[in-house]
């Protein structure tokens, strides 16, 4: 049940903080770090055939059932419905607070192999620039965070900040649709997480970004 249910558990989480801030100025975030408001769960999502194998007719049923109406609905509501998070993992030479450090050594007693599967890019890259460009306004504007430019978070910043972090070739952030000769840039969610940090870390960033871009033209 708690993978059927955790898209509508993680908006309801982020619902209340919403609503704690408008109606009594309290951000949540300032008690509770908001890596542990993401809700994580055993399994990415549920198979059907493994249900009906695990579970009698009647209960099966009912689980399976009660996943397509709550996919029914997420798919006519807005993110406050229901909220999908995914956990990936990636292999990558950038070294971070997230990352966990591995090395690749060939007197190792046990090995292991990378297995690379398909996946659909559609499903983890499916914000526009527009759309991540709104995400970090709301977001910069509940936290009362302001640019030094004096202006609200704009489409000129995220072009900025996609430039200057080269985020379009970066496989975590950007992905290229190609349909015929014309090129789509779509982008996840760690987009506007990566720029949302990077503002909170140091607001100022983004006079930074402007000089030095500046000066390179």
């Amino acid at each position: 049940y708690e993978i059927i249910y955790v898209s509508l558990f993680q908006a309801c989480i982020f619902n209340f903080n919403e609503k704690m801030l408008e109606f009594h100025a309290i951000d949540i975030t300032r008690e509770i770090p908001q890596h542990f408001l993401y809700l994580s769960v055993t399994s990415s999502q549920v198979d059907e055939t493994e249900i009906r194998s695990k579970y009698p007719a009647e209960l099966a049923n009912r689980l399976i059932d009660t996943k397509n109406a709550i996919e029914s609905f997420s798919t006519t509501n807005n993110n406050s419905f229901a909220i999908s998070i995914r956990h990936e993992n990636y292999i990558t030479k950038q070294k971070n607070a997230d990352a966990t450090i591995i090395k690749v050594d060939p007197d190792a007693s046990d090995s292991i192999e990378i297995i690379k599967e398909s996946k659909d890019p559609s499903q983890t890259f499916n914000l526009l620039a527009r759309e991540c460009e709104e995400r970090i306004r709301v977001e910069l504007d509940k936290k009362g965070i302001s640019l030094p430019d004096g202006k609200s978070f704009n489409k000129s910043h995220f072009v900025k900040f996609v430039k200057y972090f080269n985020l379009k070739n970066k496989a975590e952030y950007c992905y290229p649709f190609t349909k015929t000769t014309n090129t789509t840039f779509c982008y996840s969610i760690n987009t506007v997480r990566f720029i949302l940090d990077r503002i909170q870390e140091d607001p100022s960033i983004i006079l930074k970004i402007k000089e030095k871009q500046k000066n390179e033209m």
